[in-house]
């Protein structure tokens, strides 16, 4: 991809988008409760999101409008191993954005290369907790020292 399509995709997810750690409940007993990271960007004009799409995957969603008066607007997302490695190409372009990028390099550090369905030890459990409570704190305004 252009470093000018990966500066562009970096500047609307400073401005329109979102990097969270959700907290994700698996119905199996094999899993415990974990985190997934997600990547989001919305926006009322569904033409750029289409082309985000196109050149980068993830999946789009028509947003539910709770006031009839207000433009319709669409999400695009992208989760997991994928968010890593799209976060990772246009890193170098963000600006607000970097230390919840970091962040989730550091969770994408705790994902399961071979995407096997077995129990997450306590000390995996724990970074990610710790993590989660990172990027609330970085998506809320609170910065580290």
């Amino acid at each position: 991809m252009l470093s000018e399509d990966l500066s562009y995709i970096a500047a609307l997810l400073d401005g329109e988008g979102c990097i969270s750690l959700q907290l994700n409940h698996p119905n199996d007993k094999v899993r415990t409760a974990t985190y997934l990271l997600k990547v989001r960007i919305t926006n009322t004009y569904k033409p750029v999101l289409d082309w985000l799409l196109s050149v980068s995957g993830g999946k789009l969603y028509k947003v539910k409008k709770y006031m009839p008066q207000r433009k319709q607007a669409w999400s695009w997302e992208m989760s997991g191993s994928e968010a890593v490695q799209f976060l990772h190409s246009i890193y170098p372009y963000l600006r607000i954005k970097k230390s919840q990028a970091e962040t989730a390099f550091m969770f994408g550090e705790t994902l399961s290369v071979s995407g096997q369905k077995k129990r997450l030890s306590d000390g995996i459990i724990f970074i990610r907790e710790c993590l989660a409570k990172r990027m609330t704190e970085f998506n809320c305004g609170i910065e580290f020292l």
